[in-house]
Formats: structure tokens, C-alpha cells, sequence
């Protein structure tokens, strides 16, 4: 069994992969609410499926057969994680979600989706004002490519053809919404040294389990069965679970506002998804708006970031190769895992802010 790796090259994949499976979301989560689920009990049940699969998948990795290399690919969490997963689970599992389920009662999936290009725009001011990340030339024209393509999708820039389709109440969850999970992107971030099945499993427990226990307490705790709880656990497994997975990956090898560009084109996917499962209609800028969202998509892909900095001394461990920042004392090898150390070295070269590269600018 091998391990769990991501690395530059894959890094992209899991973003795209993560925005594919979370863009399915809207549409399929406006299905299971027009048959009768309580926002909350669907947040609380969809993201407790994907815990269950997730938490399984880690304790197999854990403690199922395989070599000493998988079991240790990956720091393991421990109680000082406590304080980010909370924060993680409150903002991206629960809040995030409850808002735009019960925005999506009155808002189309398509609409609803078009809004949530704000959470790239919410993720990257975070990540440069609290963070200290950056992007370079390339990058910048990326996300700005980007958010000209979300603009365009969401009709903002044509508000009087396109206003009522965006009602103002639903309309700010939604917005809230983007805010949660732009706090949450950054968060994560905290946690991405860590195995990516663990803190998945974590966050969608904490946020599963407080949706729940907010809906016993309203008493809106009104549990599907049969054929509706079935959809909705496959629903977080599939659109939950998995983009959790790959996006906590993605953002280990490139950092919260790459990552957050890449996951950029979900909304793209939701438009589509909801055209063609709920018959939405769709605006006539999707062509220009998915043409501005790939190439900036690949600016930032492709995005150099060159300067001298300086890398502290520390000890971690983790999946690498023999390279520029692992050249330390046995035989060249495979790719392995152990805990190995960094010495303090300065140096430039070529980065992305993945796990060896998160110094302030």
C-alpha cells in the first residue's frame, strides 16, 4: 500500500478535483431541500457521512496493513490542533453550509453558486493581510481573470437584467457564507502539515455534530429515512467528503490562495450542474466568463514566485523526495517518509507557499 502523497505536480489536480466535486453541491443539495430536508439536518447528517468514510479511510492508514512509510506519512494530529480544528469546523462545516442551505430555499442553485466566487476574493485578501502570502505578476492577472469571470457569471455587472434572480436576503447568506468558508480556507492552512483523512474527518465531525445538535434544539430534527436519507449520505460523502480531502491536499502542496484560485472554477461547475439537473437558465456570458476562469485558473498554476528567503530550522516529518530542501543523512531512496530536520538556510529560488515555504513578505 502506498502513501497518501501529493506533491507540486499533483497539487493542481486535487484543486481541480476538490472544485468539481464541491461545484455538484448546490444543485443536488436544492433537490434534498425541495423534498422536504431541514437546512440544518442536511448540514448535520451530509457532513457526519463524510466523517464516518473519512475517519474509516484514516484508521485504516492508521492501523490496517501496510508499510511503516504510509503509517507515517503525515504529522499526526495532537491536542494544540484542537483550538484550528474548532475554528475550521465552526466557520467551514457548519456556519458556511447552514447559510447557504437555507439560502438555497429561496435562491436558485445556479444563482447561489454564481455568489460564492466571492469566497475566492474573501480567501486571498485574508491570506495576504493576515498570512503574509503572495503572488506574483502572473498570479495576480490569474486571480484578477478569475474574478472578472465570477463578476460576469453572477450578473453583477448587468444588475438590471440580472436582479431578480438574486434576492437580497438570500442573496447576503449566501455572501456570509463565502466569508466562512474564506476564514476556513485560511484555517486550514494551520492544519495542512497534518494527515489530510484526519483533519477532514475532524472538521466534518465537529461541524456535523454542532448542526445537528442546533437543529434538536430548534426542533427542526426531523430525520429522513429510507430513499432521502440514503441521497443525502451519499450527498456528503461524494460532494462533501471528497472535496474536503483534495482540497486540504491541493492547498499542502501550493498554499490557501493558489488553492483558492484553482477552486475558483466551482461555481462554473454548479452552473453547469444545475442547467442541466434543475433546468436553470443560464446566462448568455458563461462562454467568456469559463474562458476567463480556465486561463486565469492556469496563470495562477503557472504563477513564479522569486525572491530570497530565509527558512528556520525545523523538525517535521512527511512524504518527500531527495531534493533542494531534503538532502539530508542516508542513501538517495524512493520517496519515503520519517522525521528528518531543516537546518536554517537562506536562499532563493523559484516557490509556491507549500509546506517549506510559509515565511512572510
Amino acid at each position: 500500500m502506498r502513501p497518501f502523497r501529493v506533491g507540486a505536480s499533483t497539487g493542481p489536480l486535487f484543486g481541480i478535483l476538490a472544485a468539481i466535486t464541491f461545484g455538484l453541491g448546490p444543485p443536488f443539495a436544492r433537490l434534498l431541500l425541495a423534498g422536504g430536508v431541514d437546512p440544518l439536518v442536511l448540514t448535520g447528517l451530509a457532513y457526519l457521512s463524510a466523517a464516518g468514510v473519512l475517519g474509516a479511510a484514516e484508521l485504516l492508514r492508521l492501523y490496517g496493513p501496510g508499510t511503516r512509510t504510509t503509517k507515517e506519512a503525515f504529522d499526526r494530529l495532537g491536542w494544540a490542533d484542537l483550538p484550528w480544528l474548532a475554528g475550521v469546523a465552526l466557520t467551514g462545516a457548519l456556519a458556511g453550509p447552514a447559510l447557504l442551505f437555507v439560502a438555497l430555499r429561496e435562491l436558485g442553485a445556479a444563482p447561489a453558486a454564481l455568489l460564492l466566487n466571492f469566497e475566492l476574493v474573501f480567501t486571498v485578501a485574508i491570506a495576504a493581510l493576515v498570512a503574509g502570502e503572495r503572488l506574483g505578476r502572473r498570479g495576480a492577472v490569474g486571480l484578477a481573470a478569475v474574478l472578472l469571470g465570477g463578476l460576469l457569471l453572477s450578473g453583477l455587472l448587468e444588475p438590471s437584467d440580472e436582479a431578480s434572480r438574486f434576492p437580497m436576503f438570500a442573496s447576503g447568506l449566501v455572501l456570509l457564507a463565502a466569508f466562512c468558508w474564506g476564514i476556513d480556507n485560511n484555517l486550514t492552512q494551520k492544519l495542512s502539515r497534518r494527515t489530510p483523512f484526519g483533519v477532514a474527518a475532524c472538521k466534518a465531525a465537529m461541524g456535523g455534530g454542532g448542526a445537528l445538535l442546533l437543529a434538536t434544539l430548534s426542533g427542526a430534527a426531523s430525520l429522513p429515512s429510507g430513499a432521502p436519507l440514503i441521497a443525502v449520505g451519499l450527498f456528503g460523502i461524494l460532494t462533501i467528503g471528497l472535496s474536503l480531502l483534495a482540497y486540504i491536499t491541493s492547498q499542502r502542496a501550493m498554499g490557501t490562495a493558489l488553492t483558492a484560485g484553482v477552486f475558483a472554477i466551482a461555481p462554473l461547475i454548479s452552473v453547469l450542474a444545475a442547467a442541466t439537473v434543475l433546468d436553470e437558465p443560464i446566462g448568455g456570458w458563461i462562454p467568456a466568463a469559463a474562458v476567463l476562469m480556465f486561463a486565469g485558473s492556469l496563470f495562477l498554476l503557472t504563477d513564479r514566485h522569486v525572491h530570497p528567503h530565509r527558512h528556520a530550522a525545523v523538525s517535521h516529518q512527511h512524504w518527500h523526495e531527495h531534493d533542494l530542501h531534503h538532502d539530508h543523512g542516508h542513501p538517495d531512496a524512493p520517496a519515503h517518509s520519517h522525521r528528518h530536520g531543516h537546518p536554517e538556510l537562506l536562499h532563493g529560488h523559484p516557490h509556491r507557499p507549500d509546506l517549506h515555504h510559509r515565511h512572510p513578505h
